[in-house]
């Protein structure tokens, strides 16, 4: 059996570095290549012909859920397994329901990575333990209505300068990452504030840890 190829798509360049030079050809398993953002994955696709697309959830411009359901239609032979730090099970409902093969956290080890890799290439479904926990509904924390409505109602903008708060960057240093300008990025601050009913960058951050959203 030929080496399963991998295309990994992660905005964590260093992460992505370290898992590409994890797995060698004695494992069977070789990350192609690396993309470090969503819209460089088709082209990659489409040069390499790899077995499986990796992506993590959170990333710029685009989450998980919309890059697997664009990938899925575009590629239907594809296989996506998606590496996350996400362990909710709304975050793993909206993965399955775009079409991924698999939902594996961040936290697994090389030998769980390569269980992950074969069954998805012998055509079967593979989750981490815990993933498989949180979708039974078990020691999972519960999203109540108006919860899971204010998730909803967040754009994929907002949800970025959510985490990149956070992960305590300034406005400024936001505004240079996204390419945006300082007064968009403060009138999507406004707007976040209001959305999730707190005051300042604190609420925000705990609202986004509470949430799995970093």
């Amino acid at each position: 059996m030929h080496n399963i190829r991998v295309v990994m798509v992660d905005d964590h360049r260093l992460f992505a570095l370290a898992m590409q030079s994890l797995f060698s050809e004695a494992d069977g398993v070789r990350i192609e290549a690396v993309a470090g953002h969503p819209s460089e994955v088709e082209g990659m696709i489409e040069t390499l012909a790899p077995d499986i697309v990796m992506t993590d959830f959170s990333m710029p411009d685009i989450n998980g859920a919309e890059l697997c359901s664009r990938l899925s239609k575009r590629f239907p032979g594809i296989k996506i397994l998606c590496l996350t730090m996400h362990r909710e099970a709304h975050f793993i409902r909206k993965m399955l329901e775009a079409g991924a093969s698999g939902y594996i956290l961040k936290t697994a080890t090389k030998e769980e990575l390569l269980t992950a890799f074969r069954t998805l290439m012998q055509g079967a479904q593979y989750f981490s333990p815990e993933v498989t926990t949180a979708l039974a509904g078990i020691n999972t924390p519960k999203h109540s209505l108006e919860t899971v409505q204010i998730l909803d109602s967040l754009s994929k903008r907002e949800r970025e300068i959510i985490r990149l708060i956070a992960l305590e960057l300034t406005t400024q240093e936001i505004a240079d990452k996204l390419f945006i300008s300082v007064r968009t990025v403060d009138s999507h601050r406004q707007s976040i504030l209001e959305k999730i009913g707190v005051r300042n960058a604190a609420g925000i951050t705990r609202f986004a840890v509470e949430q799995g959203l970093v």
